[in-house]
């Protein structure tokens, strides 16, 4: 067993608090807001809207979070948005989803769920990229909607 003597334990819980206290302190620079309480979350919202952009340039619109897509042999697949993406990502398209950590929070995790949705369907070949287009509101004010683009990976 340690036995760290009373300066010890006294610099160690300097130290542990002192760390603890700068984490809550410095939540709010996080866009995730880590280590922050919120005993009244924001109320805002995100709707996320994705599109395929497919050879050419064309834009075509996730719709119910289902696409059907070919593989580079030629078959059909399907994929569903809901089941690759879960909580804390946006798992639903095109409806509000609840923002408690803050919008940015929750654009950087689109970006992220845009990001692993690319890179774990090797089995579609029609996508070049994934385009989401989110609208958020901030305690019920609307503001810019924010464009979002990942190249699909291969």
């Amino acid at each position: 067993m340690l036995d760290l003597g009373a300066r010890g334990r006294a610099l160690f819980c300097v130290l542990f608090f002192g760390s603890e206290a700068a984490l809550v302190a410095t939540a709010g620079m996080r866009s995730d807001r880590s280590y922050g309480f919120r005993m009244f979350p924001e109320a805002s919202t995100i709707v996320v809207h994705v599109s395929r952009r497919l050879d050419g340039g064309r834009l075509v619109p996730i719709e119910g979070g289902r696409w059907q897509a070919h593989d580079c042999s030629g078959g059909v697949h399907s994929f569903r948005w809901g089941d690759m993406v879960r909580y804390p990502a946006p798992g639903q398209l095109d409806v509000a989803v609840g923002a408690p950590y803050g919008v940015e929070s929750e654009v950087h995790r689109t970006r992220d769920a845009l990001a692993w949705v690319a890179t774990h369907t090797p089995d579609d070949c029609e996508t070049r990229a994934l385009v989401a287009r989110i609208e958020p509101r901030k305690n019920g004010r609307g503001l810019d909607p924010v464009e979002a683009e990942v190249a699909h990976a291969r």
